[in-house]
């Protein structure tokens, strides 16, 4: 039995806070929640009985609670997964892991020294349509996958109140690469395997929401088996579009391609063309991806199993966003090994 605290009560704590209500209490208990904001905490805490509200420290050194839910802003990741494997604490963090591949290497070995786990909450594996795609390419029904175009954008991440937006602080939040186009980072490395070099651009479209870091890019990654992905990012939608935000995604095979777009009706289609030309097309719908990966984390934490994705996931995948980064401000090709990190 899991005892456990969630800290950070912004947009993505209240996600994993709905995501413990859909998973009942088997095998866990959601103990404490927290935030530095403590009447945020409160209210949230008001709509589920026997949760209650702590401070981080006071978490810390409760013998009783062996996992935490890291939800706060990226650039404070470090310091509280640290500060909770020290105390013998498994946790499960938020993505993206850190900001920096010192930090994200250091949080790493850190909780291997303290015997703890690291997962990484690049949900991207829970989405039922990104699940779906996987088997496909793995069961070979396209041929060898040698292409993909991915998009995942909408308007920016607007907080209350505004003077405390860090996503617009590129030095706290890492800019749309690192914080949004690195779920279909991750997604693309499930997929085609190690990257070897990046190209990326980046731009600023709103001035008004997003005034000192940059809100749309793209970014084209080759990798070592010679595919390429092309990962558009944006958080440069105007705020009246009726969605909000909007994820895609088309694979390309050598016998045929999947396509998936979450604004139409029928959201996945798959093609294949070599020999006997086929189509298909199916809604893949019916859970909550959040709820799916806590449930992942916990039984890996309950069974001894392997967590996936860790804590080396999240910092393989935080290199590729990186080097993005730096290509885009750069204006050149990145190739992989110069971010190499070493102990």
């Amino acid at each position: 039995m899991q005892k456990i605290a969630l800290v950070g009560c912004g947009m993505m704590g209240k996600v994993h806070f709905n995501a413990y209500s859909l998973l009942g209490k088997s095998g866990f208990e959601l103990k404490y929640i927290s935030d530095v904001i403590e009447e945020r905490a409160e209210k949230l805490s008001e709509t589920s009985a026997g949760v209650r509200v702590a401070d981080f420290e006071d978490i810390l050194y409760d013998e009783e609670i062996t996992m935490l839910d890291i939800c706060t802003p990226t650039y404070e990741h470090k310091d509280m997964v640290i500060a909770a494997a020290e105390r013998g604490k498994n946790v499960f963090c938020e993505k993206p892991i850190a900001l920096k591949i010192e930090d994200s290497y250091e949080m790493v070995k850190i909780c291997k020294m303290n015997g703890v786990k690291l997962g990484i909450g690049h949900v991207t594996r829970y989405f039922p349509e990104y699940v779906k795609n996987l088997e496909i390419v793995k069961s070979g029904e396209i041929g060898k996958p040698v292409m993909a175009r991915m998009y995942r954008g909408g308007v920016f991440p607007l907080r209350r109140p505004e003077s405390d937006n860090w996503f617009n602080d590129v030095e706290k939040s890492g800019g749309v690469i690192v914080d949004l186009s690195i779920h279909d980072i991750d997604f693309s490395r499930q997929l085609f395997g190690e990257v070897k070099s990046i190209d990326a651009r980046s731009a600023k479209l709103s001035y008004k929401n997003c005034p000192e870091n940059f809100d749309h890019s793209m970014v084209l990654l080759r990798f070592k088996d010679g595919a390429i992905v092309h990962i558009e990012g944006a958080w440069s939608q105007p705020t009246a579009i009726p969605t909000g935000f909007k994820t895609s995604f088309e694979i390309y095979g050598t016998k045929g391609m999947v396509d998936y777009d979450s604004e139409k009706s029928t959201t996945f289609k798959l093609y294949t063309s070599v020999d006997s030309p086929e189509y298909s097309s199916m809604n893949v719908t019916g859970v909550n991806p959040y709820a799916l990966e806590i449930e992942s984390f916990i039984d890996a934490l309950n069974n001894n199993k392997e967590i996936m994705p860790n804590g080396t996931e999240g910092l393989e995948a935080l290199k590729i966003a990186l080097a993005a980064n730096l290509s885009a401000r750069e204006q050149r090709t990145v190739y992989m090994k110069e971010l190499s990190f070493n102990d």
